[in-house]
């Protein structure tokens, strides 16, 4: 019979633990996350609705569709949602008339 000792102890207790871990099922993500840019502040009755709609959205989707409202244009200015809009990095821009 082999000896116990504290490092193989902690060592098993360790491997129990991740093991554990690695076997919960993960909390479910939504299937599709967008960002959502606008240049209105938090207050404006536009960023209001949109985040309304946003939730909404998310709702209705039974959580695969997540948007996130990116108000008071924490993402730059026009010019620059706008590109990120072309690049991928957001995919949904308010844009001004």
């Amino acid at each position: 019979m082999k000896k116990m000792t504290r490092r193989g102890l902690l060592g098993s207790a360790s491997a129990a633990w991740a093991t554990a871990l690695i076997g919960r099922p993960a909390h479910a993500a939504a299937e599709f996350d967008f960002k959502l840019g606008v240049n209105t502040p938090d207050s404006h009755p536009l960023t209001v609705r949109l985040t309304e709609a946003a939730k909404e959205a998310g709702a209705r989707s039974s959580g695969r569709l997540n948007v996130t409202v990116f108000s008071n244009s924490q993402l730059g200015g026009d010019p620059e949602m706008l590109s990120q809009l072309r690049a991928g990095g957001i995919e949904l821009l308010r844009r001004p008339r």
